[in-house]
């Protein structure tokens, strides 16, 4: 019975050993297998934050580009419809007045058109190419054609009644006088009565 006894202790031992040791390596397999997986889902997760970046980056510079390329037709396409170029202009104001100083070189007084709609001022003009003569070839043309156009929002407080316009030598100068400021209101003085 002793034999029979150490026997069993013995291969009770062996299979307790045996079995930690199949216990211990299925947990080590356990931990390499997580390592690993967080290993692949930490590298995909690298891999969708630098492909999103590149994807908004790439986007950024594509609606950079088209929106340019939508203003610069735009602005051509306006510059070719309407064939309007713009003349340089002081605006000054005033104590009572504001004066805009406009260039209009080449132009006759009876050329220019000063109006105000929708409490803006447009001065506008068209200087025209002279009719080729017969006999006359032109080595450089440089002085801008067509037609002249400026607009000026005018503030609250201007009278459109009151608009004058003088040219004298190639500078147009429209004179906008301003309203007068309103009186302040006197107090009302009440009479308080017996009652």
């Amino acid at each position: 019975m002793g034999i029979k006894y150490v026997t069993f202790s013995i291969f009770l031992l062996l299979f307790c050993q045996s079995l930690w040791t199949c216990v211990r390596h299925a947990c080590n397999f356990l931990l390499l297998l997580c390592e690993c997986f967080w290993t692949c889902v930490r590298h995909v997760w690298n891999f969708l934050l630098l492909f999103c970046e590149c994807f908004w980056n790439f986007l950024l510079l594509f609606c950079e580009c088209f929106w340019t390329c939508v203003w610069m037709w735009l602005d051509a396409k306006a510059a070719r419809d309407a064939k309007v170029l713009a003349t340089p202009a002081d605006v000054k104001e005033y104590g009572n007045s504001y004066v805009f100083v406009i260039d209009m070189p080449g132009l006759k007084s009876e050329d220019i058109k000063v109006m105000e709609e929708d409490n803006a001022l447009i001065v506008s003009s068209e200087r025209k190419r002279e009719e080729e003569k017969e006999g006359v070839k032109y080595l450089r043309m440089e002085r801008k054609m067509g037609k002249f156009m400026r607009k000026f929002i005018l503030p609250d407080n201007v009278n459109t009644d009151a608009i004058s316009a003088v040219c004298q030598d190639g500078v147009l100068i429209v004179t906008v006088n301003k309203l007068l400021p309103p009186e302040p209101k006197k107090p009302k003085i009440i009479e308080v009565k017996i009652g």
